[in-house]
């Protein structure tokens, strides 16, 4: 930044906020304090971001192209999460969505061969296999705008304890942002899903057992899934809520989210209007775990994590102190944990071998 420029206001403030998100997602803490210090406008915050995923993919080409997979696999992965954050301010630039995830399916390649790509009419995924034959299988849901290629580290933890994972995108969700404007009806998304992906594991001998685990806006999809879902066993909702204020009360970063999702602003009031699942949380009858963090400045207030503890019969509430959304800034106080109390609740064998 030369001496004479100097940031837009909003710049800092935005870097701050999507600081814990980006490097628990993978991004180097170092290079996202640089790129981030560098930007004088939030008009440059996406191209910035794909200059340096960009950066990335030729060096993956590049060693993928002299054998040396580690490598490549690794720079495709950081790629993949650059090109993601790319779009975490509102841009009408939605295929960065898509350029993550063709840079995550390349990681993915030489990192874990075996994981698979799904799709259906209103989803997009990726399963992935634990070392072991188990026969539990968890879904991870994104949030308003999160998408599948943010929630590597939470597929991770799980693969780690015997769960096979199938992150989702759904409807506004990643690479069906610009493509399909958020769902009212998100447990037909799940339902579709785990028709697939249970038909795979199934012919592999695999009983299925499943469970699911959601983030921010993902809580809620996840909240009305399970009250409607037999296939669930379990669920974890982190950062979660069971209903939004209006169109109008929203931060104005989440009101142009909206906006670019469901394609304009008449569009996402009437999204935000059917954004409230109070009542069908009632008719949870399967162990369910909040976790929050208390300094969250998204979600908090009357209809969150607190309510699901409060209303949903044996739900079970942790809050981590400091915990900012998603409780990104302190995923070593939650993750393990979480990640080991579903592996449970879904019978996952042991496991005491690395993942091939």
């Amino acid at each position: 930044m030369s001496s004479t420029e100097t940031p837009d206001a909003g710049v800092a403030e935005m870097a701050a906020a999507t600081r814990s998100r980006a490097v628990a997602a993978g991004i180097d803490v170092h290079e996202y304090d640089a790129v981030t210090g560098a930007l004088t406008s939030l008009d440059r915050w996406c191209d910035s971001f794909r200059d340096v995923a960009a950066g990335y993919v030729r060096t993956g080409v590049a060693a993928r192209e002299k054998g040396l997979a580690v490598t490549s696999g690794e720079a495709f992965l950081a790629a993949s999460a650059w090109y993601y954050f790319a779009g975490s301010w509102p841009s009408s630039r939605t295929s960065t969505y898509q350029e993550a995830a063709q840079a995550q399916s390349a990681a993915l390649a030489v990192l874990d061969p075996g994981a698979e790509r799904l799709e259906g009419d209103l989803f997009r995924g990726i399963l992935r296999r634990p070392a072991s034959d188990s026969a539990a299988l968890v879904v991870l849901v994104p949030g308003l705008d999160g998408a599948k290629e943010e929630l590597w580290s939470l597929a991770e933890a799980l693969l780690a304890r015997g769960c096979a994972t199938l992150v989702l995108d759904g409807p506004g969700q990643g690479e069906l942002v610009g493509v399909q404007p958020p769902t009212t009806d998100y447990p037909a998304v799940v339902r579709e899903a785990l028709d697939v992906a249970s038909a795979r594991l199934e012919d592999e001998g695999r009983d299925v057992r499943a469970g699911i685990l959601a983030c921010s806006l993902g809580g809620l999809y996840a909240t009305a899934t399970l009250a409607t879902e037999p296939r669930l066993r379990a669920g974890v909702v982190v950062s979660g809520l069971v209903k939004i204020p209006p169109y109008d009360a929203l931060p104005p970063l989440i009101q142009g989210l909206l906006t670019v999702r469901a394609g304009d602003e008449e569009g996402a009031r009437r999204f935000t209007e059917s954004l409230d699942v109070t009542d069908a949380a009632l008719a949870i009858d399967v162990p369910l775990l909040v976790v929050d963090g208390d300094a969250d400045p998204l979600v908090h207030g009357d209809f969150t994590g607190r309510w699901l503890a409060e209303h949903v019969p044996g739900a079970e509430r942790r809050v981590v102190a400091g915990g900012d959304h998603n409780i990104a800034n302190a995923r070593a106080r939650w993750l393990p944990a979480a990640a080991d109390w579903l592996a449970q609740q879904l019978d996952a064998p042991v496991v005491r071998a690395v993942r091939a």
